[in-house]
């Protein structure tokens, strides 16, 4: 019991963290991932849980700026699923949301910085968070919000992975999106006479 709480205690501590305490590619990782798990379980409310959620996203995001793989990627994906079924049960759904989806989209924007830094072989892992992430955000945006926000959202996710694929990631942080506090604008960070298309 006194190493269960140890785990619950210390090693989740590192709030917004770029990383967690021990790295993606060490064999005491599920320590990590443990522990996580169980600060999760023992949250006592849904906004709470939200919270730590946010917090554990950063994390993973910093994660695979060292260390990119499938493991990291799919534990990403996870919290944004849970993310999408605890936006029902917080009080202020709306305020929630928002801040879903603005943590989605600052991450999206680093994971492009990412992406275009990290070995071939880990460009997938890159790529699965940053699609799999989104779906369950659209999904959060379309219950609370509606299909058009929805659609607006997913827009400026395409709009971002497209400039990722084509070298243009700096250009994005200057250009924030309208309606949308430090996100990116859909008619700026392109080269003149160049036009980005949802993927």
């Amino acid at each position: 019991m006194f190493l269960l709480l140890c785990l619950i205690n210390v090693v989740p501590s590192s709030v917004y963290a770029s990383e967690g305490a021990i790295k993606p590619d060490s064999k005491f990782y599920f320590l990590q991932t443990w522990g996580e798990s169980l600060k999760l379980f023992f949250a006592n409310s849904p906004e709470q849980k939200l919270n730590y959620l946010l917090e554990l996203s950063d994390r993973r995001v910093g994660e695979m700026k060292n260390a990119p793989s499938s493991q990291v990627a799919n534990r990403y994906e996870d919290h944004f699923r849970q993310l999408n079924e605890l936006s029902n049960q917080v009080e202020g759904k709306e305020q929630a949301v928002g801040r879903i989806k603005e943590a989605n989209l600052r991450q999206q924007v680093v994971l492009a910085k990412v992406y275009g830094q990290v070995p071939e072989n880990a460009k997938d892992a890159i790529i699965n968070a940053q699609e799999n992430s989104s779906k369950h955000v659209a999904q959060t945006i379309e219950r609370v919000e509606g299909s058009q926000k929805a659609q607006e959202y997913i827009q400026q996710v395409a709009i971002i992975q497209q400039v990722e694929k084509i070298g243009q990631v700096e250009r994005l942080e200057q250009a924030p999106i309208e309606g949308s506090p430090g996100g990116l604008k859909e008619n700026k960070g392109l080269l003149p006479g160049q036009e980005l298309k949802p993927l």
